[in-house]
């Protein structure tokens, strides 16, 4: 029987299993894949702005990603592009472009540390977070996204207004949800930003993702495919309900 012959003899049973399978398909097919989300805050730590005034009124953006349990993470690439506004990245050499050093961020002179831009892989601990692991930097993107040259950008001059880095490492089980990145911005900024995450079952293909900035804050859309897959199921359960009359 070809699809179409199900619109051509309908049952409330077909119905149903149209709807439960297309909600079923997208949701299989987005567990499966790694996902890229960030957490915004305004960052208020009065013993980082002693350390670095330059601090003050900053937006810091921590990119976070979710990898199967059955997956390791690999790599990422990230550009952001503003339009208005600026990069933060320290100025007393507390945290490198992707060597961060948690264990010195609690002595004065350097507590402005968490807060620089940097690129990294899951941290250790109990809250992986709050100690993240070195990365390696492969390149940079360009703005078609594909891969740039070395070096990155944006990593380690303050005031730039891009960044530009594609990074990762081959260390073993990071499975999760945890941070690989840290953008801190002017409350002023506006801008875009896209990029692609990468895990061990990728076959070389990352999972993309894209957004905007507003006031400092990196946000990236709900997946549009939710909301068609909801269309989608009340659309058929509609369908259903006229059929029965």
């Amino acid at each position: 029987m070809q699809w179409r012959d199900c619109f051509r003899r309908p049952s409330p049973f077909a119905a149903g299993s149209a709807a439960a399978l297309l909600m079923g398909a997208w949701a299989g097919v987005a567990s499966a894949a790694p996902g890229t989300s960030f957490t915004s805050a305004l960052i208020t730590d009065a013993n980082a702005v002693t350390d670095d005034p330059n601090l003050a009124g900053r937006v810091q953006n921590m990119m976070v990603v979710t990898i199967p349990a059955t997956a390791d993470w690999t790599n990422s690439k990230i550009r952001i592009q503003l339009t208005t506004g600026s990069i933060y990245n320290a100025t007393n050499a507390v945290a490198t472009e992707s060597a961060p050093n948690a264990q010195f961020w609690t002595f004065p002179g350097a507590r402005n540390g968490p807060f620089d831009t940097f690129v990294n892989s899951k941290g250790t601990g109990a809250t992986p977070d709050s100690n993240p692991s070195g990365a390696t930097i492969l390149g940079s993107v360009n703005p078609d996204g594909s891969d740039g040259p070395l070096p990155a950008s944006g990593l380690s001059t303050n005031g730039a207004t891009l960044v530009a880095v594609s990074w990762g490492d081959t260390v073993a089980g990071e499975s999760g949800t945890f941070s690989v990145g840290r953008f801190t911005l002017s409350a002023n900024a506006t801008g875009t930003f896209f990029g692609q995450t990468f895990d061990s079952t990728s076959g070389g293909v990352g999972t993309p993702f894209n957004g905007t900035i507003t006031a400092g804050v990196m946000s990236i859309p709900e997946p549009t495919g939710l909301a068609l897959g909801g269309i989608g199921a009340a659309g058929l359960l509609g369908w259903r309900r006229r059929r029965a009359r």
